[in-house]
């Protein structure tokens, strides 16, 4: 098995990129700094965000943040 040596303080979660211990902290706080203009979705990430537009609100133009 790989080393993981980045941790989460508030539960057991590892791994090896600090990138996905970033993305996993939000998930504690609560933070979801990619919010749909046009309903109530919030994401942690940009990927996710993107995909949420395109399948829910095709055609309505761009991503804001």
């Amino acid at each position: 098995m790989g080393e993981k040596p980045f941790a989460c303080e508030k539960c057991k979660y590892r791994t090896s990129d600090h990138n996905s211990l970033r993305r996993h902290k939000m998930q504690h706080s609560g933070v979801r700094p990619y919010r749909c203009p046009y309903c109530d979705y919030a994401s942690i990430q940009s990927t996710t965000f993107k995909v949420h537009l395109k399948d829910k609100h095709p055609g309505l133009g761009k991503y804001r943040q």
